[in-house]
Parts: structure tokens; sequence; C-alpha cells
């Protein structure tokens, strides 16, 4: 019994240096948020597009509908980042309704 949990204590050290992982994500310093009609969106740069997932806000808590999310999430991004979305994806990374965007910005530079 003692070895399952060792395991996954180490599998969750190692990912919390991962770029791009829930957890490394969830406690990174450069972590924005933005909130609308009572929805929490957490922002966050990354090496190659801009990131969006939802905060609930509590342990347990459902997701809003995806179509009803995603408009919110692209605006967050927008607002933060000060460039305009060119195209947004949902992406399965384990974090709620995380979506991937890449931007055009006022100067040209794209991400």
């Amino acid at each position: 019994m003692r070895v399952p949990r060792l395991l996954a204590l180490l599998s969750l050290v190692l990912l919390t240096g991962c770029v791009g992982s829930p957890l490394h994500n969830a406690t990174h310093p450069d972590r924005q948020f933005y909130e609308k009609d009572g929805h929490h969106i957490v922002v966050l740069k990354q090496p190659d597009h801009w990131a969006a997932w939802y905060d609930g806000k509590k342990l347990f808590y459902f997701v809003p509908n995806l179509n009803e999310l995603k408009p919110i999430q692209v605006e967050a991004i927008e607002h933060v980042s000060g460039c305009k979305v060119m195209d947004a994806r949902h992406f399965a990374n384990g974090q709620p309704a995380y979506l991937m965007a890449h931007v055009i910005c006022p100067d040209g530079t794209t991400l």
C-alpha cells in the first residue's frame, strides 16, 4: 500500500516543474484572474500559446457548458494579453475547460 502512495507523490513532485502541467499552471506566480457573469477564469501565457481555464473556487464544482464559457475565456485572454485572439480551442489537459489560444498583438507579433 505504501508503494502506490510513494509513486503518486513522486509523480506529483515531478509534474510540479513541468511547464503546462495542471499543478504548475495552478501555482504559477504570473497567472491572472478574470471574472464575468460569476465565472472565474484564470489566464496564463504559456511558451507557445495563451491559456485560460475555469476556476470553480470550491473543492467540488460543475464546469459550465463550454459553448457558454468559451467567449468569456477569449475575452479574458484578450483583456490580459492586450491582443486579439485569432483561434482558440478547448484542450483536455487535466484542468477544467482548458482553452488554448493564439493571439495577434497591435505591434504585429503573434503567439
